[in-house]
């Protein structure tokens, strides 16, 4: 299974591009050419999350990811309801 959502990084700014949910992970990618490159394709195994947090960042809903390794990721979410409700069944 693979479902995919608009998204956009929080990272020195609001950096759009696209995040999807697999069976196992969660993915961001980003083209941008400004963006360094461990930004540019994130990948987040269910196993290292170690909580998901509601927020907001402008106005927009926004997810905050924790991991186990004290990394986090702030990610703005369009349709955040529907990505949470996926990735509750999969975790």
């Amino acid at each position: 299974m693979k479902k995919s959502f608009y998204g956009s990084l929080c990272y020195k700014g609001i950096r759009g591009g696209a995040i999807f949910i697999t069976d196992n992970a969660i993915i961001y990618k980003n083209q941008t050419l400004t963006l360094p490159d461990e930004y540019k394709n994130i990948i987040i195994p269910f196993c290292e999350i170690k909580e998901i947090k509601n927020g907001w960042t402008l106005l927009f809903p926004a997810i905050i990811i924790y991991l186990k390794n004290q990394n986090t990721y702030k990610f703005i979410i369009f349709n955040r309801n529907k990505f949470l409700t996926t990735l509750k069944h999969l975790l």
